[in-house]
This record gives structure tokens, sequence and C-alpha cells, in this order.
């Protein structure tokens, strides 16, 4: 079972009919949110499914250990969230992932909310100091049935999802360019910081199953494949 609409459940669409899972994929879609109202809406869902019987598997973000946004709303709210789960259920799992990248409307993500600003010639506020992650929406579809069985094996609750593949925000905003032949407007922020995870338990996962992802210019690879869509 899917609950959400996004480019999560799109991704994992195959679960639609499981029901022995429930994918919460309805959370807080944009990372900057400030309304309150969405924050609540997110928790008052995920409340209203606590009683069901089928494992519920959480979305949180990477960003928990990003020390530049560790007191940002979305941020805190994550970790409320993640909190609320252990407190009061005893079959979940919370899937931390980096910055997912695939085909999706949503204007409010990372990779579309800079593409969009590069097709229209605006400027982009780039975090000089920031680091992300980069994670294939293909990818995600590919190792996430083999993260649940291996997860629920072990009786693991919590895992991060995430790649060795760490880029500086400027970095990424360069393979843009270069990508589209654009230029971008860039207005510098002396913000941000570079961060590293634990990452074993998923990359044990991975070798366990002989899963071999090709790093080698990942990032450059997923930008690429995705914007020649736009």
């Amino acid at each position: 079972m899917i609950k959400g609409k996004g480019l999560i459940a799109s991704t994992l669409s195959d679960f639609e009919n499981d029901t022995s899972v429930l994918i919460f994929a309805s959370g807080v879609s944009n990372s900057g949110e400030i309304r309150e109202e969405e924050y609540k809406r997110e928790k008052d869902l995920l409340l209203s499914v606590l009683s069901e019987k089928a494992r519920l598997i959480y979305f949180s973000t990477c960003s928990v250990f990003d020390r530049s946004l560790i007191d940002s709303r979305y941020v805190r709210h994550k970790l409320e969230m993640e909190k609320l789960l252990a407190d009061n259920s005893s079959n979940y799992l919370i899937m931390r992932l980096p910055i997912l990248v695939g085909r999706t409307a949503n204007p409010n993500t990372f990779f579309n909310f800079i593409c969009d600003r590069v097709r229209s010639n605006a400027t982009i506020q780039v975090h000089k100091y920031a680091w992300r992650y980069l994670f294939d929406a293909e990818d995600l579809k590919k190792v996430f049935p083999i993260i649940l069985l291996e997860t629920q094996k072990e009786d693991i609750r919590q895992i991060n999802v995430a790649f060795n593949n760490a880029a500086s925000v400027p970095s990424i905003v360069e393979m843009i360019e270069k990508i589209t032949g654009k230029k971008v407007r860039k207005e510098i922020i002396e913000n941000g910081s570079n961060y590293d995870f634990d990452k074993a338990p998923f990359n044990l996962i991975l070798e366990k199953n002989k899963i071999v992802i090709d790093l080698r210019n990942y990032n450059y690879v997923v930008l690429k494949k995705y914007l020649i869509d736009k």
C-alpha cells in the first residue's frame, strides 16, 4: 500500500497492492516549507496509519546530519516524526534518503528548482559550503525490495540510504551548466556544510546481494539522464 502521489510513490508503485507494507510517501515535499499546517498535515496522517497491521515505511532525510540545517523546521520535523514512530510503533522502518532525482512535476525538489531557475535564466542562491548526496529514483526502485527484506531479517528499524558520492552544491550547479550549455546567474551565500554519516549498513546490504552501482561520474550521469527530459 502507498500513501502519497509524489516521486517516491511513483517510483515504488509496484508496491501499490502489497498489503504487507504501508509506504508513507505523503510527507512535506518542500524542505524549505514554513507553513505549520503542512507539518501538522503530515503528522496527523502519520498518526492515522499507526494502527495499520502492515509494516510502516517512513522516509526521512539524510539532512539530519547536516550541521547547517539541524535547526531548520524541516529537519526538526523529520526528527520529531522519527521519534513519534519509535515511541508508538513496533513494526516500522525509517529510511533516511538523500536528494532523490527523478521525473516529477514537483517544482520544489532540489533538482527541479535548480533546473527551472537555469531554464528561466533566473538568479540562483548557491550555498558556497553546502554538499549534497544525489540518488537516482531508478536506483531506489532497484534496491528498495532488498532493503525491506534485509532490514526485516536483522530487525533494523532505521537505515541511511546513500552512496559515497557527496558533491558540493557549486559543483552540482557547474555540472548542470555543462550539460545544458547555459551559464547560471549565481548569488553566492556564505553558508552550508560538508557532512558525512554512517552508510555501512546500506553498503553491506548491497554487497551481500551483489548489487553493484557504478559511482564513476554518478552525479553527472544522473543529472544528464533527467535533464534531457526537460
